[in-house]
C-alpha cells in the first residue's frame, strides 16, 4: 500500500494539490494501522486536515466534501497515468478506509473475453486487433468526455463571481428628486463599499440584487437626519436599522464621513452585521464567495494561522481565476502563511517568492484592490522588505482611511517591522471601529516592548488576551510581560500554554519567533522579555 500511495502522490495531478496529498497520507496510514474503519467525518477534519476541535461536521461538510474529490482524483489517475498499474488505492462509498485491491484494466478484460473459435489464428488476431482499436476508442471518448465535464463544471464553479450585490436606494423629501446634497452622501456610501471588495454594488434593482441598503431623508426635521436601513432580499427581512445626523451640504465633513465609514464598517466589514450572517450560511469553500468567507473568519481569529482549506480553495480560484484579484490576493496568503508555518528553510523561501511573484503580478494589473495590497504587504513583512513595505503603506494610506481592519494590519505590520510610525494607523483603526477585536492589539504590544514601556504593553496585553484563543500569540506575549514585571513563575505557566500552540518550542523556543513577520531587532527584544520564562 506504501508504494502504491508513493506513486499515486507522484502524478503531476497530486503534486499540485497539496491538501489532497496530505488527507490521503493520513488515510493511508490509519488504514494500514487497522483504523480505517472506525475513522469518522470529525476524525479526518480534525486529525487529518488540521480543523479545531470544535469543528461540527453536521454543519460543516468539509472533510466529505474533500474525501469525495479524492476519491474522483484516484479513479482520474487510474484511468489516466496509472492506467498500467496492477493494484489500485481505492475508498469506498460511506467509509474512510483506504484498500488495496487489483486493478483491472477494463481493455484487456474485455479483449480477453472475446469469442474467436471459429477463426483461424490470422483472422483472430486481426478481429482482436480491430475490438482492441474500437474499445481503446471507445474509451478513451468516454474517459475525454467525463474529465472535459468535470472540468467544465470546475471552471465554471470557480468563474463565477457569486458575491452577494448591494443596491443603494434614495428616499428623498424633496419635490424634484434626490438634491445634490443627497447625491452626495449615496455616492460616498457606495464608494466605501466598493473599497471592501467583498460585496458587489449594483446600478439598479434586478433580480440579482441581495441587499438593499435605503437611504430615507429627512429635509424638515430639527437638523438633517438620514434613516439608513438595510433588506435582506433573499431571507425577505430586515437586518439593520440606524439613524445618523448631517448637515445638509453637499461638501460633508470629516464627521459624516467618518459616520458613514463606521456605519459600513459595521454592515461589511470582517464582523459586520451582514458578512457574519453570510459566513453563518456558509457550509463549504468550493465557491469564490466561500472560500474569502473562509480568508475572512481565518483573519479575525488569527491572522498567523495557517489552514488547509483555504490553501485548497484559494489556488483552485487562482487556478481557474488567475486575473481576479481576490483570488490572487487569497492564494498568495495562503502560501505566506505555509511559510511562517514552515520549519524547512528552503520550503519558507519557495513559498515566499512564489507569493510575492503572485501579488506583484496581480498588482500591477489591479493597483486599487485592498485585499492585494494586505496580502503583499505581509509578504514583504514576512521577507523583512521594509522599504518595500513602507511603499504599500503609502499607497494604501487612502483605502485605509475608509477600513479599520486594513488600518489596523498595515499599521501592525509596519511595528513588526520596527517602524513604530505604525502605531498612528492601530490608533486610527481604533478609533473608526467601536468594538475592535483583539488582534488590533498585537501592535500595541510590540510597540510598547520597543519603547520598554512595559505600563502599555500591560494595557494592550489585557485587551488581546480578552478573548485568548483568538490569538495564538496571546500567551506568547503574556509569558514576555510577565517575566519582565518580575513575576517568572506566572510567565512559566504562560510559556507551557504557549507550547501547546507551538510544538516544536518545547525543545527549541526561539522557533516561536523565527518565522514571525517581524524585524531581528523585534524578535530580539521579544526573546529578551521571554528569557526568564525559557531557560
Amino acid at each position: 500500500m506504501q508504494d502504491e500511495l508513493a506513486a499515486v502522490l507522484a502524478d503531476r495531478a497530486f503534486a499540485r494539490s497539496p491538501v489532497l496529498s496530505r488527507l490521503l497520507i493520513y488515510l493511508v496510514d490509519e488504514s494500514i494501522a487497522g483504523r480505517g474503519e472506525r475513522l469518522k467525518s470529525y476524525t479526518v477534519a480534525v486529525d487529518g486536515l488540521g480543523r479545531a476541535e470544535d469543528y461540527d461536521p453536521q454543519v460543516d461538510t468539509y472533510s466529505r466534501v474533500l474525501v469525495g474529490r479524492l476519491r474522483k482524483a484516484l479513479d482520474t489517475y487510474y484511468r489516466e497515468a496509472g492506467a498500467d498499474r496492477a493494484q489500485r488505492l481505492t475508498i469506498g462509498q460511506g467509509s474512510y478506509e483506504v484498500r488495496l485491491e487489483t486493478h483491472s484494466n477494463p481493455v484487456r478484460a474485455a479483449v480477453a473475453l472475446m469469442p474467436d473459435a471459429n477463426f483461424p489464428p490470422g483472422k483472430q488476431l486481426l478481429r482482436r486487433r480491430w475490438w482492441l482499436f474500437a474499445l481503446v476508442a471507445i474509451a478513451a471518448l468516454a474517459v475525454g468526455y467525463l474529465v472535459r465535464q468535470d472540468h467544465r463544471e470546475t471552471a465554471k464553479r470557480w468563474q463565477e463571481i457569486n458575491f452577494p450585490s448591494i443596491v443603494i436606494t434614495v428616499d428623498s423629501e424633496s419635490p424634484n428628486g434626490p438634491t445634490q446634497a443627497e447625491r452626495a452622501i449615496a455616492e460616498k456610501f457606495g464608494d466605501v463599499i466598493r473599497s471592501y471588495e467583498s460585496f458587489r454594488l449594483a446600478h439598479r434593482m434586478n433580480a440579482g440584487v441581495s441587499y438593499v441598503l435605503s437611504l430615507s431623508f429627512h429635509q424638515h426635521r430639527p437638523g438633517s437626519k438620514i434613516d439608513v436601513d438595510v433588506a435582506d432580499i433573499s431571507r425577505n427581512r430586515q437586518i439593520f436599522s440606524q439613524q445618523i445626523a448631517v448637515s445638509g451640504s453637499a461638501e460633508l465633513s470629516e464627521e459624516e464621513l467618518s459616520q458613514i465609514r463606521r456605519m459600513v464598517y459595521s454592515l461589511i466589514g470582517n464582523s459586520g452585521s451582514m458578512t457574519a450572517l453570510e459566513s453563518r450560511n456558509s457550509f463549504s469553500a468550493d465557491t469564490p464567495f466561500d472560500c474569502w468567507l473562509r480568508f475572512n473568519r481565518l483573519v479575525v481569529a488569527d491572522g498567523l494561522a495557517t489552514d488547509p482549506v483555504l490553501e485548497w480553495c484559494s489556488g483552485e480560484w487562482y487556478h481557474y481565476s488567475p486575473e481576479h484579484p481576490l483570488a490572487a490576493a487569497l492564494y498568495g496568503w495562503s502560501l505566506t502563511s505555509r511559510a511562517i508555518g514552515s520549519p524547512i528553510s528552503s520550503r519558507l523561501r519557495q513559498d515566499l517568492r512564489n507569493a510575492m511573484e503572485i501579488l506583484e503580478n496581480a498588482r500591477a494589473k489591479n493597483p486599487r484592490s485592498r485585499h492585494l495590497l494586505l496580502a503583499l504587504a505581509r509578504t514583504y513583512a514576512v521577507m523583512g522588505y521594509s522599504d518595500s513595505l513602507r511603499e504599500v503603506a503609502r499607497d494604501s494610506a487612502e483605502a485605509a482611511r475608509e477600513n479599520p481592519d486594513m488600518a489596523s494590519t498595515i499599521g501592525t505590520l509596519r511595528v513588526l517591522q520596527n517602524d513604530l510610525s505604525g502605531e498612528a494607523q492601530i490608533d486610527d483603526a481604533l478609533a473608526l471601529n467601536p468594538n475592535p477585536p483583539p488582534r488590533y492589539f498585537i501592535g500595541k504590544f510590540i510597540s510598547a516592548l520597543m519603547r520598554e514601556d512595559v505600563e502599555a504593553a500591560g494595557q494592550a496585553l489585557s485587551r488581546l488576551t480578552t478573548e485568548n484563543h483568538t490569538s495564538r500569540w496571546g500567551p506568547v506575549f503574556r509569558a514576555a510581560y510577565l517575566a519582565r514585571i518580575g513575576n517568572t513563575s506566572a510567565a512559566k505557566a504562560a510559556w507551557k500554554e504557549a507550547t501547546g500552540q507551538f510544538p516544536l518550542a518545547r525543545h527549541f523556543p526561539r522557533v516561536v519567533v523565527s518565522n514571525a513577520p517581524a524585524s531581528k531587532a523585534v524578535k530580539d527584544r521579544l526573546l529578551l522579555w521571554l528569557k526568564p520564562a525559557i531557560e
